[in-house]
Formats: C-alpha cells, sequence, structure tokens
C-alpha cells in the first residue's frame, strides 16, 4: 500500500502542469529507487515505530500533548526527546 502511495506520489509530480512551481523531471529514477531504502526495514519503521524507539516524535509541543491526552503519568525529559 505504502509503494504505491510513493509511486502515485512520484508520478504525479512528474505531471506538467501549467503554474505549477516544481517538476519531478522525467530523466529522475523513480522514487523507491531514489530513497534506496530497504523494504523490510521501511516496513518496520513505518508499522513499529514506537515499539522499536519507546516513545512518540514530533515536536515538544504535540508529544507533551499526546502523552497528556493519555494520561501517562511520567513524560519524558526534553533533551530525550531530542
Amino acid at each position: 500500500m505504502l509503494r504505491d502511495y510513493l509511486e502515485l506520489l512520484d508520478w504525479t509530480g512528474r505531471i506538467l502542469h501549467e503554474g505549477k512551481r516544481v517538476k519531478i523531471e522525467s530523466s529522475m529514477p523513480p522514487i523507491l529507487e531514489r530513497l534506496t531504502l530497504d523494504r523490510d526495514a521501511w516496513l518496520i519503521l513505518t508499522t513499529q515505530f514506537e515499539q522499536q524507539f519507546g516513545q512518540w516524535v514530533g515536536s515538544e509541543i504535540m508529544v507533551r500533548q499526546v502523552y497528556s491526552d493519555r494520561h501517562y503519568q511520567r513524560i519524558p525529559a526534553t533533551n530525550s526527546l531530542l
């Protein structure tokens, strides 16, 4: 599913529209080749991020809000979020 989504974004970015500021040149390799990501590693990263890294990721304000909304007793120190 993710692969199809990335390919769709790549394809869309190659279409020239009048007034469009940026276009992906047709000479550039497809996005999946340009990213050079290991497929299995990418799948784990996108589906098991919290299990692998043990915390939320984002701006300090957003992470603190998530922890607060979920009624977590301990909110990690800011320096561990960076």
